[in-house]
């Protein structure tokens, strides 16, 4: 027979032994809840830091959901000369149906004077479109951010589509051009102007600038014999209440687009050269009418044109059932030479829940596909894959090349990523069971010890 004293000497020395194991169990579930976040964090962090500029593609987009029922795009890097200059081809194919005319877009990123081309089909016939260009704003995503091949919100994206102006200008819009002459070095141009206008004015040589309460602007002018005129065009009827300057000027009564045309005409040889038509500057037009406001004559007709930004080509389709859309462009390939060696990514904004198969032929500098946002398998030297939302592969010449800035991290691609946290998960699900078990017999001996 064992004695009360006896009893409990078991009982204290079977206590310290269960706590050493829950403690023991604690810290090691508490290693494994650390090594799990620090192996996801350090994999997130090294994902983001990898490429600092995404310039990604852009599935077929229409504002009328269920007009595209699926997509099939293929991504070519198997021509040399396009991947030298960090493109690829890209093919795309879209079944749409519908019984209207529908608007459709393909979204692309470029400045106005590096406008792609585009070649569409509808059911093998040639169909022209037109381009709208943006509004060469970063009003979201500071950085642009939100076109990050990782990024999942498309719904900026889908604001600034609608901040796209067409390139045609109302020929009935009618507007007063001021031209002035300076005499001297210094000028000074007063004028009062009705609220809610909109105006181009000449911002060459202006050097100050003061506002009244009544409205009243007045600009002060340096060096101003540098130009023979300066021009402001001040669009609508009755639009400048007061105008007056300390030298001489002269008024003309235009519409807007002759305005635009007379200037562009001055400078064609320029704008040949650069390859940017009238309709371009029509879309900067359109863009000051909706804003209103006043637009420096240099943003007008040259600032805007080197800036990068969404733009879109949109086209109408008459559908009277089902039919195919077909048209190849240029994707651009991002490089990090952050790896050894280099990795390259692709990425595709999908602005619809369509579902779309893609495939990814890749070339000799590059065989491995290293890494994509969802599952893709392997026939040959062709990857493909099945996505109903924004899509990226990473490709490289090695299966796991080296972070230079993090080399302890080599190697370390999403799948062991995967198979870590699976098995922290597992293993840490474990620990939490044997912690339960063990304050189970905690609670179970002293209820027996009293």
């Amino acid at each position: 027979m064992v004695s009360l004293s006896q009893g409990s000497g078991i009982f204290f020395m079977t206590t310290k032994i269960q706590k050493k194991t829950m403690m023991c169990v604690v810290m090691l579930l508490s290693f494994l809840m650390a090594l799990g976040v620090l192996t996801f964090n350090t994999y997130e962090i090294a994902q983001a830091q990898a490429f600092e500029q995404s310039i990604p593609t852009f599935g077929l987009y229409c504002e009328d959901e269920g007009i595209i029922e699926s997509g099939t795009v293929k991504f070519d890097l198997t021509n040399s000369e396009l991947f030298s200059k960090q493109k690829a081809r890209e093919e795309s194919e879209y079944r749409v149906s519908g019984n209207q005319a529908v608007t459709f877009e393909i979204p692309f990123i470029s400045s106005y004077i590096d406008i792609p081309q585009f070649d569409v089909t509808v059911n093998g016939q040639a169909v022209e479109g037109e381009i709208w260009y943006g509004d060469n704003q970063k009003r979201y995503g500071g950085n642009n951010s939100y076109l990050d091949a990782t990024s999942t919100d498309n719904s900026i994206i889908e604001q600034k589509l609608k901040m796209t102006y067409s390139p045609i200008l109302d020929e009935t819009i009618i507007g007063t051009l001021y031209t002035v002459t300076p005499n001297a070095d210094t000028m000074t141009i007063t004028l009062n102007l009705e609220k809610s206008c909109s105006y181009v004015y000449d911002g060459t040589n202006r050097r100050t600038e003061s506002y009244s309460p009544d409205g009243t602007q007045s600009w002060g002018y340096e060096n101003a014999l540098s130009r023979s005129s300066y021009q402001y065009f001040f669009i609508g009827e009755n639009t400048v209440i007061d105008f007056s300057t300390t030298c001489e000027f002269q008024t003309q009564e235009i519409t807007f687009k002759d305005f635009i045309d007379r200037n562009y005409n001055t400078e064609k040889e320029f704008y040949d050269d650069a390859g940017v038509p009238t309709s371009c500057i029509y879309s900067i037009a359109n863009r000051l009418l909706h804003n209103k406001g006043g637009m420096a004559f240099s943003e007008l007709f040259y600032d805007s044109l080197s800036r990068v930004d969404l733009n879109s080509y949109k086209f109408i389709v008459p559908l009277n059932g089902e039919a195919t859309i077909k048209f190849t462009m240029e994707a651009m390939i991002q490089v990090s030479n952050r790896y050894n060696p280099p990795i390259y990514i692709i990425g595709q904004k999908q602005l619809g829940s369509y579902t779309t198969n893609y495939s990814m032929a890749l070339n000799d500098n590059v065989k491995h596909l290293i890494q994509s946002s969802v599952n893709t398998k392997k026939s040959g030297e062709t990857y493909t894959a099945s996505a109903t939302e924004n899509f990226y592969f990473i490709c490289s010449s090695a299966k796991n090349p080296t972070d230079t800035k993090n080399p302890t991290q080599a190697g370390l691609s999403q799948k062991t990523q995967l198979i870590v946290c699976i098995v922290c998960g597992i293993v840490g699900g474990i620990a939490l069971i044997c912690l339960g078990v063990s304050v189970g017999f905690i609670i179970r001996d002293k209820r027996r010890a009293k």
